[in-house]
């Protein structure tokens, strides 16, 4: 898991801003003094996860966890995306070498990408926690000789 002095400050605020929406949610409610703490800790996790990726996007925040490798099995714990690769990147294993492709971004239907031959990983929501999934990038329509015909459907 990646913590830096950054992704530590954004989820603060992001708690902070979760603990002052929950709040009077909670004293509205009319619950005891246990069942207004859980509401409370209900509507933060909710605000954290709704607000949480579109924050970390913003801010060029990489996600929290790496994929694991689909070459060997393994995970490595630390990462470096320069700013001008966004949203797509091509991280090296440390452990096998070998490449793959990580698409720091979750909705790839919304990202047009010539199709390769790496492995290619796409973000979950919510996306600042770093829950990926293998995708398929299919060829762009009228590139390459191939045309919208040849496509299969979505």
């Amino acid at each position: 898991m990646l913590w830096t002095l950054n992704h530590l400050l954004v989820m603060l605020l992001l708690f902070a801003v979760g603990a002052a929406v929950g709040t009077p949610v909670a004293q509205s409610t009319g619950f005891g003094e246990a069942l207004g703490t859980l509401v409370l800790a209900l509507v933060m996790i909710v605000v954290v996860a709704i607000l949480g990726w579109p924050v970390f996007r913003l801010l060029s925040l990489r996600p929290l966890i790496l994929p694991i490798c689909p070459h060997c099995g393994m995970r490595h714990g630390n990462y470096h995306v320069p700013r001008d690769v966004w949203p797509a990147a091509i991280l090296f294993c440390v452990h096998c070498d070998k490449p793959s492709r990580l698409l720091l971004r979750t909705g790839v239907r919304t990202i047009t990408m010539e199709p390769s031959e790496l492995p290619t990983l796409s973000l979950r929501w919510p996306g600042f926690l770093g829950i990926w999934k293998p995708v398929v990038i299919q060829p762009t329509p009228g590139r390459d000789g191939v045309s919208a015909d040849a496509l299969p459907p979505p």
